[in-house]
């Protein structure tokens, strides 16, 4: 069972409030019950790979530590700085001791641009 479901499609130049959640199964595995003053970070790269070219990296915002709930917020340079395309995305808890990976997915750039 996946701790989060990360999966996503976005179009580039996309400014992008992202609301997610983690597993509260595995949250209770790891202790949790709640993750308020937690950090998170999501990791996007086209590869599973630290040498890869394009490799974005984006806090997550604990939006009700309770419920497990999380937003993380990809800005339109983040995803303009993307190639449209399929990516490897990744979810970290970051804390000191605590550093454990909540969940693997794809996160697909469509090659329609933002038009102002």
């Amino acid at each position: 069972m996946a701790a989060a479901d990360i999966t996503a499609t976005f179009h580039r130049g996309e400014d992008v409030y992202w609301p997610f959640g983690l597993n509260p199964a595995t949250a209770a595995a790891r202790g949790w019950s709640d993750i308020t003053g937690k950090n998170f970070l999501i990791t996007i790269r086209e590869e599973k790979s630290l040498s890869s070219v394009y490799h974005q990296t984006v806090a997550v915002a604990v939006t009700d530590g309770p419920a497990l709930e999380l937003e993380a917020h990809i800005t339109d340079t983040v995803n303009e700085a993307l190639p449209a395309g399929p990516y490897e995305i990744d979810l970290w808890s970051t804390d000191a001791d605590e550093e454990f990976c909540w969940g693997e997915g794809r996160y697909t750039l469509t090659s329609t641009p933002r038009v102002p």
